[in-house]
């Protein structure tokens, strides 16, 4: 953990990338897994109040469902979301096809599961809907949390990975045809290290509206916004500057 603080205070001064991008790539793709794996870490405890509130929300809730015929069939009087906000578990029983992508709906006759289909029998006994679906939900809930980190950390994980991979590669292509060439390893380095400013920004805003941010391109789950994006180019060309200088410097000594 040392280690890492060290790595992450040093990674935010762009005069410090010359000597941090002669390390080994691998270190730097260590270092960024490590940086969303932090702060995805500190993003969960957002949702700590929430997980605690999850009895007291979904008996809350109950109110809302009821049994339709003697067959044990029920329905909700109006849309159930948990939580509130961003739902991750939506039962509505007035359609028969999700309305919203979350990871858990239950509508009329099945229950989605990420978007894949299940009939109820699998699950619960429904001349018992109201404890059941209350009981069934806390389950889930519980069972999903992990699931649900660890869909956070891999999503801004591969995110930042693909960008970090092109990025290197414009460096590297581009300022290969000057005379301020930089190599692949230092350019892989560097833009690892540089979203140390930009992805801890993402990932702890992504519980509130953060269109503020300036959504650009939504390529299946993952979404770029302007903000971020501008700030992480901003301190690589800053970063790139002071290697390029450095190495300059440091041929010009060489030269005798």
């Amino acid at each position: 953990m040392r280690v890492f603080l060290y790595d992450l205070i040093s990674a935010l001064d762009p005069f410090k990338y010359p000597h941090i991008t002669l390390r080994s790539p691998f270190k730097g793709f260590a270092y960024m897994f490590k940086l969303v794996l932090f702060f995805t870490i500190i993003l969960s405890l957002f949702y700590i109040p929430e997980v605690a509130d999850i009895p007291h929300a979904l008996e809350k809730q109950v109110s809302k469902i009821k049994i339709s015929d003697v067959n044990g069939k029920f329905q909700v009087t109006e849309p159930i979301r948990f939580p509130e906000q961003k739902p991750i578990i939506i039962v509505d029983t007035n359609v028969d096809e999700p309305s919203e992508s979350v990871m858990l709906f239950f509508s009329k006759n099945s229950l989605f599961y990420n978007g894949n289909k299940s009939a109820y029998s699998a699950f619960l006994d429904m001349s018992k809907p109201d404890k059941n679906i209350v009981s069934f939900l806390r389950l889930i809930v519980f069972l999903i949390a992990p699931s649900l980190f660890f869909y956070l950390f891999l999503l801004f994980f591969v995110k930042y990975f693909i960008i970090s991979l092109a990025l290197a590669l414009l460096i590297a292509s581009v300022l290969d045809l000057t005379s301020w060439a930089v190599s692949w390893k230092k350019s892989l380095n560097l833009a690892f290290f540089a979203s140390t400013w930009s992805l801890p920004l993402e990932i702890l805003l992504s519980p509130f509206k953060i269109y503020w941010l300036g959504p650009i391109l939504t390529v299946g789950k993952f979404t770029l916004y302007a903000l971020p994006i501008f700030i992480y180019l901003i301190f690589a060309v800053f970063a790139l500057v002071c290697i390029i200088r450095y190495q300059q410097e440091k041929t010009n000594i060489d030269i005798p």
